[in-house]
């Protein structure tokens, strides 16, 4: 697992969101990525979810910047 990745799950677990992380294919680039779909029932109405809403509930509930040192 690569740093990025722990740093989003980390970020994550402390939104305190639930959300499920699975690896997809995309067949444009031909990669495989990690596609995060949230699992609370006010999230599921098939919205995207934004990583940057996600990074600035995390901060707010740490009360602290995370690209800071």
């Amino acid at each position: 697992m690569s740093l990025s990745e722990l740093l989003l799950l980390n970020l994550l677990n402390f939104s305190r969101l639930k959300f499920n992380i699975r690896s997809c294919y995309d067949e444009q680039s031909g990669l495989r990525d990690k596609k995060i779909s949230p699992i609370n029932k006010l999230h599921t109405e098939n919205k995207k979810v934004d990583i940057e809403e996600i990074i600035l509930k995390a901060k707010k509930i740490r009360g602290k910047n995370f690209t800071e040192g």
